[in-house]
């Protein structure tokens, strides 16, 4: 599992911080990049995983700038967790109870262009196993499709983005993948999820990588 931060380093260095134990499943790496990123690695499985977020936000000197933060998983196909094409539930709710613990306000917010409407929006959330999430840790769920949007200026024009980006801190929680035409999109295709169909489609007739780099280092 990894986490990035924005930081004030420099340079691509060394692994800046390891810590470790004689657990193999407690290392932890932090490396510093050219963009002055910080990036915690650990080794976690779904038991130890909630720990290991504490461990790994701490470790990068993470603390929420604003009191009412957005989730934005990747959770585009009706599948089940184990089926590893989403991001697992497990993930959120660990960084939802993060969150919860200093007493933020906490969403999670979805737009898949697929299942667009509420009653198949739904069915997303029962199958992959994100309805535990609303129903259990009693934290909405929000379908992107449905938000009220303004448009933004950036390079290629405007883009339609959800309101409430103003008012929440973002927090990307994607999961890795491979893409036909990205060869990998990794944590920054998962910012296309922000934008509607219509405007997901015209990432792919324009130009897609400048589309997901933009969109990704502004909302990344």
């Amino acid at each position: 599992m990894s986490i990035e931060k924005p930081s004030m380093g420099s340079g691509w260095n060394r692994f800046d911080k390891i810590a470790s134990s004689s657990n193999r499943n407690s290392l932890h790496l932090i490396k510093r990049d050219e963009r002055m990123h910080e990036v915690a690695i650990a080794r976690v499985n779904l038991n130890s995983l909630q720990s290991e977020v504490e461990k790994l936000l701490g470790l990068i000197g993470y603390k929420p700038a604003r009191r009412k933060i957005l989730l934005k998983p990747n959770i585009v196909v009706a599948s089940r967790p184990e089926e590893a094409d989403m991001t697992h539930p497990k993930v959120v709710e660990g960084l939802v109870r993060y969150f919860q613990k200093r007493d933020c306000e906490t969403v999670v917010a979805e737009g898949t262009g697929i299942f667009s409407t509420e009653k198949e929006f739904e069915r997303l959330l029962k199958t992959t196993g994100y309805d535990s999430i609303r129903d259990g840790l009693g934290i909405p769920v929000i379908n992107l499709e449905q938000v009220e949007r303004e448009r933004v200026p950036w390079k290629y024009g405007t883009i339609p983005l959800p309101r409430m980006l103003r008012d929440y801190e973002y927090v990307n929680v994607p999961t890795m993948k491979t893409h036909l035409q990205s060869i990998v999109s990794l944590g920054v295709k998962n910012q296309k999820g922000l934008i509607p169909m219509k405007t997901k489609k015209m990432f792919h007739k324009k130009a897609l990588h400048g589309m997901l780099h933009f969109l990704g280092i502004t909302y990344g």
